[in-house]
């Protein structure tokens, strides 16, 4: 691979490596503005919905609290839930929307937080790639 070549790819991963460490910390952000404004509670798992699709089958948790309002509200968690049907009837804290109870979260770093840090780590690794393939190319033009 020529010179040009390889610092046009560095360019390319570190773009993207940018772009995903980006979109892990505004994600980030997000979720600790909603939780900085949320009513906490408790709630319960009620059910395990099931996902499957073709690498596989996935349980996200149902949950149900009631609002400070006093209303009956069900949720589905934004991950996949291990452990499956143990978990049903199992207490969670619930951090909601007040405004919008229907706007609730898990209060848990797996629920609240693994797609910003797996963007954020997928995004280190394209820089780090890219950090030493800038360097490989930068090596091949002094030798």
């Amino acid at each position: 691979m020529e010179t040009s070549e390889r610092l046009l790819l560095t360019a390319g991963l570190l773009l993207l490596g940018t772009i995903f460490i980006g979109l892990g910390i505004y994600r980030w952000h997000k979720t600790q503005r909603f939780n900085r404004a949320a009513q906490r509670t408790s709630g319960t798992i009620i059910a395990l919905k099931e996902v499957s699709d073709p690498d596989g089958r996935y349980d996200y948790p149902v949950v149900r609290f009631v609002s400070a309002q006093g209303a009956m509200i069900e949720f589905e968690g934004k991950v996949n839930l291990v452990g499956g049907a143990g978990h049903i009837g199992r207490s969670v804290e619930v951090l909601y929307n007040p405004h919008k109870p229907e706007e609730a979260q898990i209060k848990s770093f797996y629920q609240q937080h693994m797609v910003s840090t797996v963007l954020i780590g997928v995004g280190a690794l394209f820089a780090l790639v890219a950090l030493l393939n800038g360097i490989a190319a930068m090596w091949e033009t002094f030798l």
